[in-house]
């Protein structure tokens, strides 16, 4: 539970500072006396959409790999196998998995 935790803490801790960057240069680009170029406007504009397109490719990425890794280990591989195969029987006894392969 701790290490769930402090991961959260780290991620909220890169989001504020992320967060206070983008607030920052955006304060920037509006407080100038002449209009901002298109080109850094844009960036800054679009940053958070950019910031939400990675964590989107960092997460598939980490389920990827994990799904990767799983193949490398035989054991554990064989034991969530198992789990699926008695989640199916126990899905068939309650009548639950046939009404969704009808």
């Amino acid at each position: 539970m701790m290490v769930v935790l402090l991961r959260w803490q780290i991620f909220s801790i890169y989001g504020v500072a992320l967060l206070s960057i983008w607030l920052a240069a955006r304060q920037a680009l509006l407080s100038q006396s002449d209009p901002p170029q298109f080109a850094a406007r844009i960036a800054v504009d679009l940053a958070p959409l950019w910031g939400v397109v990675l964590l989107g490719i960092y997460g598939i990425g980490s389920v990827a790999y994990g799904v990767i890794a799983l193949r490398d280990h035989k054991e554990v591989s064989g034991v969530l196998e198992q789990e699926v195969a008695e989640v199916k029987k126990e899905l068939q006894r309650l009548g639950i998995l046939d009404a969704y392969q009808k």
